[in-house]
């Protein structure tokens, strides 16, 4: 098997940061959830009970830091001269009619951006008009 000629990994800070914002938030749903049950039963929240609920919120956070962890070491783009390897699957370039790149406000925030090739896009790029070159000259000297 050949050696791509340039893998391309998601930026860090723009994959992770807004995951762990939404777990958090998540967590402290769950911590509230489970205090307002206990309210509504007329049961009296003592420190056992709080702590059991942090405890679930803190590990129910770690699986899903784990779940985003291995997401993104599986979420590197492979380039070679005639096809890419993106979203787990081959995209050969002939097959991509477009180039575009978009910016939303989350990827002025970090730096990023997402490129869309026709049906395909590649989220979290470090926008860097170097790359953007790069990638758009590989799908036209194809097409």
């Amino acid at each position: 098997m050949e050696n791509p000629q340039y893998v391309l990994m998601p930026d860090k800070r723009s994959y992770f940061v807004p995951r762990i914002i939404m777990v958090i938030f998540l967590a402290v749903l769950i911590y509230y959830g489970i205090f307002l049950n206990l309210k509504f039963l007329k049961i009296n929240m003592g420190v056992y009970y709080s702590l059991g609920a942090i405890v679930i919120s803190i590990i129910l956070a770690g699986f899903a830091f784990l779940e985003t962890y291995s997401k993104y070491m599986k979420a590197a783009y492979y380039f070679y001269a005639d096809r890419m390897y993106a979203n787990n699957m081959w995209h050969p370039y002939v097959t991509i009619p477009s180039f575009e790149v978009k910016r939303n406000p989350l990827d002025k925030i970090f730096g990023t951006s997402t490129i869309v090739l026709g049906k395909y896009k590649l989220k979290y790029v470090p926008y860097s008009k170097q790359i953007h070159n790069y990638i758009r000259s590989l799908v036209q000297s194809s097409n």
